[in-house]
């Protein structure tokens, strides 16, 4: 086992580590173009903030090249570290204020669809501008 995925199974759920033969592999490193995927030699699934500090902190003493990844858009890869935020799909919606407080890990696509599921019109398609909703995560 390399030194690295050691280090990160000494903290770590067995869940949150995630190797190029797991299943979850290609769905947590999947890019627009195909291309753009450096096929990370391991992704991390960090669940909590402690763990994903414990993550930044240990490689920020490597010289390990890491990105972090949020929903999934975009060509975020590596050769090194991937961190995959999907475990951090909260979803929080406030209609009194009409905001919606979303996770690093939400796909807008899901956003989009809970918000109508909460709010119906509100949601960020919509064309009239005062139904239009912010977020933030």
């Amino acid at each position: 086992m390399d030194i690295i995925q050691e280090t990160f199974s000494s903290f770590l759920d067995a869940d949150e580590i995630i190797e190029p033969s797991s299943p979850n592999y290609y769905k947590e490193t999947q890019v627009w173009s195909a291309h753009k995927n450096l096929y990370p030699k391991l992704v991390v699934r960090p669940k909590t903030i402690e763990s994903l500090s414990s993550i930044l902190k240990t490689l920020n003493e490597t010289d390990i090249e890491f990105v972090v990844r949020g929903g999934g858009c975009g060509s975020a890869s590596t050769r090194g570290v991937l961190i995959s935020m999907s475990a951090f799909d909260s979803f929080e919606f406030n209609k009194e204020d009409e905001t919606v407080t979303i996770g690093a890990g939400q796909l807008w696509r899901d956003v989009d669809r809970k918000v109508e599921e909460y709010a119906p019109g509100y949601s960020g398609k919509s064309k009239t501008p005062k139904q239009v909703m912010t977020a933030s995560n």
